[in-house]
């Protein structure tokens, strides 16, 4: 075997074990693209730390392993999924531009339940702020 292969095959063992350790899961498929997984169980993520490269395609699993409804949410991202279903995965797909560290959350059990995790892009930083509407001007000229 060559040793990229028994790279690959071992890195293909350690990324499931990990996962169910609730540690850091690194992902690297080369080409600009990755693939990574995380569970939603009640009422925690495991992992609760990923790490990806920077000017990445990103295609996350997200599976429910839970006994209720849960959603997988980067703002910064522009990522929300919902992942209703008990049992059931849905799969996300985002670009990492810069180096960047995010808090994904379930956005039903955040507040109550601290249902969060990090995603660290390349060596981290701070991310860019999300986005929002500027204030309106209405037609009296005041804002609302």
């Amino acid at each position: 075997m060559t040793p990229r292969l028994t790279a690959m095959m071992l890195t293909a063992g350690l990324v499931p074990a990990l996962a169910g350790c609730g540690g850091t899961v690194t992902t690297s498929s080369g080409a600009g693209s990755e693939s990574a997984s995380v569970e939603a169980r009640d009422f925690e993520f495991s992992p609760t730390t990923l790490t990806l490269p920077t000017n990445a395609t990103v295609n996350l699993t997200v599976k429910n392993a839970g006994s209720v409804h849960h959603n997988f949410t980067i703002k910064e991202l522009g990522v929300n999924k919902d992942v209703e279903t008990p049992g059931k995965a849905e799969t996300v797909t985002f670009s990492t531009k810069t180096d960047a560290t995010y808090t994904f959350y379930c956005e039903y059990h955040r507040d109550s339940k601290g249902m969060k995790g990090t995603l660290t892009v390349g060596s981290g930083g701070a991310g860019p702020a999300p986005t929002s509407p500027s204030p309106t001007a209405s037609p009296s000229g005041y804002r609302y």
